[in-house]
C-alpha cells in the first residue's frame, strides 16, 4: 500500500500562479482606471468652479455698478461704465466695497475685466482713480472665443461708450466658447444705484 502524497503538483502551482497573475493585472488596470477617472473628475470640478466664480463675480460687480466716472491718468480711469473695446470686456465702478477695521478708503471700487491669451482676468484697482498696480485674478482659462454685448432700451450694442445720456446699460450678455462647456451665453442685469 502506498502513502498519499501531500502538497501541490507543478501543474497545480503553475495554474495558481497564472490565476494570481491575471487577478493582479486586472487589479492594476482597475486602479489605473480609477486614478484616471479621479483626475478627469477633479479637472472638470475645478473648471466648473472657475466658471461659477466668473459668473458670481460678474453678477456681483454688475449688480453693484454705479454711475461714477473716474478721473485721473491711471489705466483704470475713464467713464463710469464702458466695454467691448479690444481686450477690455468691461470697465466699471462698483459700490459695496467694505471697510474692514475702519480703514479709511472709498466704498467704491474700480474693476476691469479683460480677455487676453485665452484667459478672462479681473483687475481690481487699489485706488478709485484707477492708479496703482491692480490686483489681477485669472477667472477662466482656455477660452476660445469671448464676446460681450450691452442691452439698453431693447437694443443690443457691441460696445458701450458710457455716454452721459445713458451711462449704464440695462443688461450685459457674455458669450464664450470653452472646450469643457461649449458655447454658453450668460445674461447679467446691471445695477445703477447712486454713486
Amino acid at each position: 500500500m502506498s502513502r498519499p502524497r501531500s502538497g501541490f503538483t507543478l501543474v497545480e502551482t503553475l495554474i495558481a500562479l497564472a490565476i494570481f497573475g491575471l487577478l493582479a493585472v486586472a487589479g492594476v488596470a482597475l486602479l489605473n482606471l480609477s486614478l484616471t477617472n479621479r483626475e478627469v473628475v477633479r479637472a472638470a470640478t475645478e473648471a466648473g468652479a472657475d466658471f461659477q466664480r466668473l459668473r458670481q463675480l460678474l453678477r456681483a460687480d454688475l449688480g453693484q455698478a454705479v454711475d461714477r466716472t473716474v478721473a485721473g491718468t491711471g489705466t483704470g480711469a475713464g467713464p463710469a461704465f464702458a466695454g467691448g473695446e479690444g481686450q477690455v470686456l468691461l470697465r466699471l465702478t462698483r459700490a459695496g466695497w467694505s471697510k474692514p477695521a475702519g480703514r479709511p478708503r472709498a466704498s467704491l471700487q474700480r474693476v476691469v475685466y479683460v480677455a487676453v491669451d485665452g484667459r478672462i482676468e479681473r483687475k481690481v484697482y487699489p485706488d478709485l482713480t484707477g492708479a496703482g498696480t491692480p490686483l489681477t485674478q485669472t477667472l477662466l482659462e482656455d477660452t476660445r472665443e469671448v464676446r460681450i454685448a450691452f442691452v439698453a432700451s431693447g437694443r443690443t450694442f457691441a460696445a458701450w461708450p458710457g455716454e452721459a445720456a445713458q451711462p449704464l446699460p440695462d443688461a450685459v450678455t457674455l458669450e464664450l466658447t470653452a472646450p469643457r462647456f461649449g458655447r454658453t451665453t450668460q445674461w447679467f442685469l446691471v445695477g445703477g444705484g447712486p454713486g
